[in-house]
C-alpha cells in the first residue's frame, strides 16, 4: 500500500519530466529539421513506396481528384468502396484551416467530435451516428475507433490529436467490427501521415493571430541512400492564450444580494480570509492552446520486394484546462430523481455571519455575468473533527493539463508474389497525463478532483492480402492487442456525504462546514487484452457486380483493481465510506463474432449501388466509480446490427459527385453512464443510490437515417456540401434507471450539415487569390443519459473564412483566416452534476471570433 507521501511524488514529479522532456524534443525537432532542409536540396530521388494510397492527381484541372483509400485493406477509389466513407485529402485539410481533430467533424455527415469538459481531462467526445463514447475513463471503451496509420489508439484521452502532416483522412461511418474490429461500433476515424518518398522537399508553416496564437510547423523529406532509405521529418508548436478568465469571487464580490437565505434577505459581504486575492482579481484563464510534437519516419527499401517504415513520434500538451463556466447550481430533484442531500448543507460564511448556501438561486452572484468568466478556486478548505479521525488539511489543484506521449511503429510490406503480399504492424505507445478539476466552478467546497493517468499500450496486426484468380481477392489477418493503464484520483467529494456515512456518529460539525467526510485517493491498475482473427473476402461474379463477405472473432478480457485509501494512506477517517473497495478487483471478459455482407453493382463506370449488413460492438466491463461495493458491479458489451444501401456517382466528365446513403440500425445493450442507481434492488435496499457513476446496459434502439455528399468543381470555382438526418427511438427501457421513451442517447443530433465554396482568381505572374467561405451546422443534442434541460446543448450554425494568396509555382501562400466569421456565441459542451447530487452544471462556452495570419513555404 502507497503512503501520501508517495501518491504526492507521483502527482507533482511528472509534470517537470514533462517541461523537460517537452523541451527536450522541441530542440531536438528543430535541429533535425534544419539540418534536414540542408540535405534535402542535394538529395538523389529514388523509388516510390510501393502501395501508398494518395490522391490521384485529375488529368483535367477542372476536374475532381480521385482520393485512393485502403479501408478495405487494398488501394481502391473512395468512390468504388462500398462504403459509407468520407475521404479527405492533406490539400483539402490545409484548404479549410483544419489543424484539429475535432474540426474534421464539420465534414463528414453524421460525425460529432468535442473537446470534452474540464472534468475529464485532455480527452474527446466522439460519436457516429449517435454511437460512442464521452467519458475519458479506461475501464470503458470508445464506441469510435481512432487509428493512426493502421495503429489503434485505445483511450479517449490524447485522442483529439493534431493534424500533423497528414496525407489523408478517412471516417468509416457505420459498425467496422470486421474490417476494424474492437470498439469501432458507431465507425472509425483513420489517419494516414505523409510517408518519405524520393522527392525531396521541405515546407515551413508559420502562423500568428487572435490570443496571442502562435503556430509554427515545419517538414522536410530527403534521401540518405539513394534508392534504399528516406527518411521525412515534421514538427509543430502550437500556442494560444485562453479566452475565459477565472476571478476571485471575494475580490469581485466584496459585497452582493442574496434573497431568501435562511429567511434572510440583504447585502452580504464575504467573511475576510475565506479568499484573499492580492492585486488584480483575475486570478488565471481557460481556454488556452498548449501543444509541441514531432515525428520522425525512416522508409527502408530493402529490396524490390520488401518495405519497411519505421516511425516515432513525441508529444508534449502543457495548456490550460478547457474553458468551464458556471450555468447552475443548486440540488433540485430533477426528473423525480431524489438528490444527494449533501450539497443542500455545502455554505461559504459571511460578514454578518449568515451561511450562503451553494445555489443559484439564493445566491446570484454565483453565477458570472459573462459566460467567458468563472469563480473557480481548484481549493477546499481544511477539515478537522477528531471524532471522525478527520484531520485533513487544505487541497488545492491547477487549473491545467498535462500529457506526455510518445509511440513507435515498425510497419513491412513484403511482395511475396504478383498475387500475394505479406504485412505486419508493430507499434508501442503511451502516455503520462494529470489534470484537475473544480467541478462546482466556485469558492464554494463542492468538490474537487486530481486526476492522472499512465497508459501504455502494445499491438501487432498481421494481414495477408492474395487473389485467388480474377475471381475472388481476400484478406487474412490477425491482430493482439495489450493495454496496462494505472488511473490515478485524488477526490475530495463534499457534496457526496451530508451526514457521515452508514452506522457512523456524527457529531455537528463547526457552521459552514457540514461536510468533508469523503476524501480519498486512487491508483487503480487495468489491465486488458484483445485477440482477434479475421478474414475479409471480395468475389468478383460478374464484370460490374461483386459480393463481399467478412468475418472477425474476437476474444476480450479487462481486470480493474480498486485503491481507496484516505490522504494519509489509510482506510478510515474520510476514506471510510469507500474503503470496502480497497483491494477489490472486477473482471470483465467476454468473445464475440462480427460479420459483414455486401453486394455492389457498377451500372456505369460513373456510378455504383451497394447494400450491405454489418455488425460491430464495444466491450463490457466493471464500473469504475463506485462509491459502494454495491456499485461495483458489471456491464455487458452493446452491439450493432446494420442495414445500409448507397448509391455512389459522379458526373460531368468528373467535375460532379453525389453520394448517398440509407441505414437502419438494432442498438442493443446500450451503454449509459447513470448519475443515480437507486432503481437497482439491491442497492436501493441498502440506500446507497446516490451519489453513483454507473455503466449500465439500459436498453435498446433504433435508429434510422440517411446521409447525403456532395461535390463539384467548375472552372475556378468548387463547392462542398453534405447533410445528415437520424432518427433515434429507444424500443425497449430497463426500468426505473431515469431514462424514458423519448429521450436520446448523449450527442446525438438529428440534423447536421456544411457546406463551404471557394472561388479561384488567376493573376497571371502574380499568382493566385482564392476566397472559401465554410459554413456547419447541426441540432440540438443532450450531454446525459437522462436528458433535461440542464444538459442540452442548444443547435447552431457557425462560418469560417480563408483568403489565400499563392505565388505562381505555389511555392509561397500567405493566408487570412476568420475562425466563427459572426462570433456566434453557442455552449460546446455541458457537464452536468444534478443527478450526481452534485447540483452544479457547468458549460464549456465556445471560442469568440478569431483572427489569424498565415505564411507558407515550400522548397522542393
Amino acid at each position: 500500500m502507497l503512503s501520501s507521501g508517495d501518491r504526492v511524488s507521483r502527482a507533482s514529479f511528472p509534470r517537470a519530466r514533462f517541461s523537460h522532456r517537452a523541451l527536450t524534443a522541441a530542440t531536438t525537432i528543430a535541429g533535425l529539421l534544419a539540418c534536414a532542409s540542408v540535405l534535402a536540396q542535394n538529395a538523389d530521388q529514388g523509388t516510390p513506396a510501393p502501395g501508398q494510397a494518395a490522391q490521384t492527381a485529375p488529368e483535367n484541372s477542372d476536374q475532381l481528384q480521385t482520393v485512393v483509400v485502403t479501408a478495405q485493406f487494398r488501394n481502391q477509389s473512395e468512390q468504388q468502396t462500398p462504403l459509407a466513407i468520407t475521404a479527405i485529402t492533406g490539400s483539402a485539410l490545409a484548404a479549410r484551416g483544419q489543424t484539429s481533430l475535432a474540426q474534421v467533424a464539420s465534414d463528414a455527415p453524421s460525425v460529432t467530435l468535442l473537446q470534452d469538459e474540464a472534468a475529464f481531462g485532455p480527452s474527446m467526445a466522439a460519436s457516429i451516428r449517435g454511437i460512442g463514447q464521452y467519458d475519458f475513463d479506461p475501464a470503458l471503451e470508445p464506441g469510435v475507433g481512432i487509428y493512426i496509420d493502421d495503429v489503434y489508439y485505445a483511450t479517449l484521452t490524447g485522442s483529439l490529436l493534431d493534424l500533423l502532416d497528414l496525407d489523408r483522412v478517412e471516417i468509416l461511418r457505420g459498425p467496422q467490427g470486421t474490417l476494424e474490429g474492437m470498439n469501432s461500433e458507431g465507425g472509425a476515424i483513420k489517419l494516414f501521415s505523409k510517408t518519405p518518398d524520393a522527392t525531396p522537399s521541405t515546407t515551413f508553416d508559420a502562423l500568428y493571430g487572435s490570443r496571442n496564437h502562435v503556430e509554427l510547423r515545419a517538414s522536410t523529406d530527403f534521401t540518405l541512400v539513394p534508392d534504399r532509405l528516406f527518411v521525412r521529418i515534421a514538427g509543430v508548436g502550437n500556442h494560444q492564450d485562453g479566452y475565459l478568465n477565472v476571478y476571485d469571487f471575494g475580490c469581485a464580490n466584496p459585497s452582493f444580494t442574496a434573497t431568501a437565505t435562511d429567511g434572510v434577505t440583504g447585502t452580504y459581504s464575504v467573511a475576510p480570509g475565506f479568499l484573499t486575492h492580492a492585486g488584480s482579481c483575475e486570478t488565471g484563464q481557460e481556454g488556452g492552446t498548449g501543444y509541441t510534437a514531432g515525428r520522425i519516419s525512416v522508409r527502408w527499401a530493402v529490396n524490390d520486394n520488401v518495405d519497411a517504415i519505421f516511425t516515432g513520434d513525441l508529444t508534449n500538451e502543457n495548456q490550460e484546462n478547457p474553458a468551464t463556466s458556471l450555468i447552475y447550481a443548486g440540488a433540485a430533484p430533477l426528473n423525480g430523481i431524489p438528490q444527494s442531500p449533501g450539497v443542500e448543507n455545502i455554505t461559504i460564511p459571511t460578514t454578518s455571519g449568515a451561511q450562503l448556501p451553494y445555489d443559484s438561486g439564493k445566491v446570484p452572484a454565483m453565477i458570472p455575468s459573462s459566460p467567458y468568466a468563472s469563480y473557480a478556486s481548484f481549493c477546499l478548505p481544511a477539515v478537522s473533527n477528531p471524532a471522525l479521525g478527520l484531520n485533513e488539511p487544505a487541497y488545492c489543484g491547477q487549473d491545467q493539463t498535462r500529457l506526455d506521449g510518445w509511440g513507435t511503429s515498425a510497419t513491412v510490406n513484403w511482395a511475396i508474389n504478383d498475387n500475394m503480399t505479406l504485412k505486419n504492424i508493430l507499434a508501442d505507445r503511451g502516455y503520462n497525463s494529470t489534470w484537475y478539476e473544480d467541478n462546482d466552478a466556485s469558492p464554494w467546497p463542492v468538490g474537487l478532483g486530481g486526476e492522472w493517468l499512465e497508459h501504455h499500450q502494445f499491438s501487432e496486426e498481421l494481414r495477408l492480402n492474395g487473389s485467388w484468380g480474377t475471381l475472388m481477392d481476400y484478406t487474412l489477418g490477425g491482430f493482439y492487442f495489450r493495454e496496462n493503464t494505472v488511473y490515478g484520483t485524488h477526490q475530495d467529494l463534499w457534496y457526496a456525504t451530508d451526514a457521515g456515512f452508514p452506522g457512523a456518529t456524527v457529531p455537528p460539525l463547526p457552521v459552514g462546514f457540514f461536510n468533508g467526510y469523503l476524501n480519498f485517493l486512487g491508483e487503480d491498475p487495468v489491465l486488458a487484452h484483445d485477440r482477434a482473427g479475421y478474414l475479409h473476402t471480395v468475389w468478383h461474379l460478374a464484370p460490374k457486380l461483386d459480393v463481399t463477405g467478412g468475418m472477425r472473432f474476437t476474444s476480450q478480457d479487462k481486470d480493474y483493481t480498486y485503491t481507496r485509501v484516505n490522504p494519509q494512506g489509510g482506510t478510515g477517517g474520510s476514506a471510510t465510506l469507500v474503503s470496502a473497495l480497497n483491494g477489490y478487483t472486477g473482471t470483465y471478459s467476454a468473445t464475440r463474432w462480427d460479420w459483414r455482407g455486401d453486394i455492389d453493382y457498377r451500372f456505369t463506370d460513373q456510378v455504383m449501388a451497394y447494400a450491405q449488413y454489418s455488425t460491430g460492438f464495444k466491450g463490457g466491463g466493471v464500473n469504475p466509480r463506485p462509491f459502494y461495493v454495491s456499485q461495483a458491479i458489471h456491464f455487458n458489451p452493446e452491439t450493432l446490427s446494420n442495414y445500409e444501401a448507397g448509391i455512389k456517382s459522379t458526373w460531368f466528365d468528373n467535375r460532379v459527385r453525389v453520394n448517398l446513403d440509407g441505414y437502419f440500425s438494432q442498438y442493443r445493450d446500450i451503454q449509459l453512464t447513470l448519475l443515480n442507481c437507486g432503481f437497482i434492488p439491491s442497492i436501493a435496499a441498502l440506500g446507497q443510490g446516490s451519489p453513483c457513476a454507473l455503466p449500465y446496459n439500459a436498453g435498446d434502439a433504433h435508429e434510422k437515417g440517411v446521409e447525403l455528399e456532395s461535390e463539384a468543381r467548375l472552372g475556378a470555382f468548387e463547392v462542398d456540401a453534405s447533410g445528415s438526418y437520424l432518427d433515434f427511438q429507444y424500443v425497449s427501457l430497463n426500468p426505473n434507471t431515469g431514462v424514458t421513451y423519448g429521450m436520446s442517447t448523449p450527442f446525438t443530433p438529428q440534423w447536421q450539415g456544411n457546406m463551404g465554396a471557394q472561388y479561384t482568381i488567376p493573376f497571371g505572374n502574380a499568382g493566385s487569390l482564392t476566397g472559401r467561405l465554410d459554413a456547419s451546422t447541426r441540432s440540438g443534442v443532450y450531454t446525459n443519459p437522462v436528458n433535461d434541460i440542464y444538459n442540452r446543448l442548444g443547435g447552431y450554425t457557425t462560418y469560417n473564412a480563408h483568403l489565400t494568396w499563392a505565388d505562381e509555382s505555389n511555392d509561397w501562400q500567405v493566408i487570412l483566416q476568420a475562425l466563427n466569421l459572426t462570433d456566434k456565441f453557442y455552449w460546446v459542451n455541458i457537464f452536468d452534476l444534478t443527478a450526481a447530487g452534485g447540483g452544479s452544471v457547468t458549460g464549456t462556452p465556445s471560442p469568440p471570433l478569431e483572427l489569424d495570419l498565415e505564411i507558407k513555404h515550400t522548397l522542393m
